[in-house]
């Protein structure tokens, strides 16, 4: 993201919205972007009437994650590439919470500059991050380089500054070998299964969740609707930190965010392991 924000330096003003996760928006408030912040008006749903409110003739780039990482909000990709295509609007998406479990297609939804992680979703572990950038945004000048960013690296011509202008131009030094080979890995079993079944499982434990959440009476802070809804659920607690360190200690793990935890079943999970969380939850 912060490869995103120094390469559109100057484009304009950025449209964010207010309860993204900080690594989406910190990096433009850095680089003292005007920053226009949007709020979602109906519960678990974002809507470009949201956007529109905020949207004025500096507004550039509008940055969001796909999916939401404390409420589970997914925003429809197709929706807001036609938008921004309308509008005049660079599109940038982080898929953190999304690759490997959502079907994405960079070019028919008109996204610009697409930013992911291994360690989420993909279980390829800590040390890799992946951008997609549309080559007509690399044109003028490079946001990083380094001594692999020239063609000809091998030469260590400490002059040459013919620099490629393709992803490539970004790898400035030497590659995390054991983060790569991990990710391939990842990216063989979820192809393997096909990521439209990775998602239909997910949604049904998602819907699964959420239907024994409301059974027990407890509180769901996350879309229903299943054009909306992803992998993450956030069930409304109090003391949420003691509830996380409770769950820990019956082997249930979940994350602590705002007034509720975070609950994000993946391919491994069940239905007995949802049953096991509610059963905890009753107390």
């Amino acid at each position: 993201m912060n490869i995103a924000a120094n390469l559109l330096k100057g484009k304009g003003a950025v449209i964010l919205y207010d309860e993204d996760f900080p690594s989406v928006t910190l990096p433009w408030l850095n680089l003292g972007y005007e920053v226009q912040f949007f709020k979602n008006h109906l519960p678990g749903k974002i809507t470009l009437d949201d956007i529109e409110s905020v949207r004025t003739e500096t507004s550039r780039i509008l940055v969001i994650s796909h999916v939401q990482y404390a409420n589970g909000i997914r925003v429809n990709l197709d929706m807001l590439g036609d938008y921004c295509s309308n509008h005049n609007l660079i599109l940038v998406i982080d898929a953190a919470q999304s690759m490997g479990v959502v079907p994405i297609n960079i070019k028919k939804q008109g996204i610009h500059i697409l930013t992911g992680t291994g360690y989420k979703w993909l279980c390829a572990g800590y040390g890799v991050a992946l951008v997609a950038i549309d080559l007509k945004l690399l044109s003028n000048h490079l946001p990083l380089v380094g001594w692999k960013s020239v063609k000809d690296a091998g030469d260590l011509d400490n002059k040459n500054s013919d620099f490629f202008h393709c992803a490539q131009s970004l790898e400035m030094g030497h590659a995390p070998f054991c983060g790569i080979l991990a990710l391939e890995e990842a990216i063989k079993l979820i192809s393997e299964l096909g990521i439209v079944n990775v998602q239909n499982r997910l949604l049904y434990l998602t819907g699964y969740l959420q239907e024994q959440v409301l059974k027990a009476g407890l509180k769901l802070h996350s879309p229903t609707a299943m054009e909306n809804q992803s992998a993450i659920s956030s069930i409304g607690v109090e003391r949420a930190e003691k509830v996380t360190k409770q769950l820990l200690e019956q082997n249930i793990i979940v994350s602590a965010r705002g007034a509720g935890i975070r609950v994000s079943p993946h391919i491994y999970n069940n239905t007995d392991d949802i049953d096991r969380l509610i059963d905890a939850l009753k107390f």
